[in-house]
């Protein structure tokens, strides 16, 4: 019996338990099963100041799309040594579909109160694989939500100063912006045919050969994903060196750089970019910056979390933000819980 087949006898038996989950109308439109043949396994709870909430839709979100969506209920019921379990807040059947491991989970939530939120959540999608699990599931903190903004340039463009050229409405040497709250700046490097940025009613922002497009985030603040609207870029990010293209990018930086490395203008339609309020210190993601995280950072040096890696945030173990996680932190970690320069 292979993996696969087993994976989905897990589900099955998890659908058939009784949980407290009421019939509601969904707010997400999920993909269809068939459309990928690869999938992985998904325990999350989500949880209000670390206390567990039923009835709460939880969309999980891969390149844009809705993959599964199910509403965060309890599950109870024996183990196989007879003890009895009660967990509440748990999402307990999501199935991912994907395509690679490149790809990457985010999630949406609906709370019962009508209110919908953005987490700053964010798993890996590992193919035929399975993360969390009811007595230690990956945590959907509604209280850390990340900010989403999506730029569409051709109704961004609208608020832009432009030169005049023969071109429409081209950019002189560089013109900046704040939009919803991130700082763009687009450089223009004329070429010997003449050819330089502007947005365009049809193809949105054309960036000439060389030309540069960088998005930052506002002070306090990390960008922790971009993806673009349309799959067929061919602008190089700066924080991998790859094609930015349908896996779009996810990790931490204050600033990234779009890039045209072709000797042809390239459009970008529209660009969705992910950024979140960093609590430096703040290790086991409980809000406060104390001696608890200093062992959790110690934890993740040490590799102790490598069964469940995701109950640590280490985005915030890397204190002395040089995208390391190592001695350094923890002296960095100390001084400020001792409130060090």
């Amino acid at each position: 019996m292979n993996y696969q087949t087993i994976s989905k006898m897990v589900v099955a038996a998890l659908l058939a338990l009784p949980t407290t989950v009421s019939a509601q109308d969904t707010h997400y439109t999920p993909v269809g099963d068939s459309k990928y043949e690869s999938y992985m396994n998904f325990t999350g709870q989500v949880v209000n100041n670390g206390t567990p909430v039923n009835g709460a839709e939880v969309a999980m979100f891969v390149a844009g799309e809705c993959r599964q969506t199910q509403v965060s209920h309890n599950l109870s019921g024996t183990d196989l040594q007879g003890n009895p379990y009660s967990y509440d807040g748990l999402v307990t059947s999501y199935l991912a579909w994907g395509q690679s491991h490149k790809e990457n989970i985010t999630f949406k939530v609906w709370l019962p109160s009508g209110e919908e939120r953005e987490l700053e959540a964010v798993c890996p999608l590992v193919v035929d694989s399975r993360t969390g699990m009811p007595s230690a599931p990956f945590i959907l903190d509604i209280n850390k939500t990340a900010h989403n903004v999506v730029f569409n340039f051709k109704e961004a463009g609208e608020a832009w100063t432009f030169s005049t050229g023969s071109d429409g409405n081209q950019f002189g040497a560089t013109e900046t912006f704040t939009y919803d709250g991130l700082t763009v700046n687009v450089t223009d490097t004329k070429t010997t045919d003449s050819q330089v940025n502007y947005v365009s009613e049809d193809n949105g922002l054309r960036v000439a050969p060389s030309g540069t497009v960088t998005f930052t985030a506002p002070t306090g603040y990390v960008i922790i994903g971009a993806w673009p609207l349309n799959a067929s870029q061919r602008l190089k990010l700066d924080q991998s060196g790859a094609t930015f293209g349908y896996d779009g990018w996810t990790g931490k930086a204050k600033t990234i750089t779009l890039t045209n490395p072709n000797t042809s203008i390239n459009n970008l339609y529209g660009i969705e970019v992910r950024y979140k309020k960093m609590l430096y210190g703040d290790v086991n993601r409980d809000g406060l910056v104390n001696i608890a995280d200093v062992t959790a950072l110690v934890n993740i040096i040490l590799g102790k979390d490598l069964v469940e890696p995701y109950i640590y945030d280490h985005d915030a173990a890397d204190v002395s933000q040089d995208n390391k996680i190592n001695v350094t932190d923890v002296t960095g970690l100390v001084n400020i819980i001792l409130k060090k320069p």
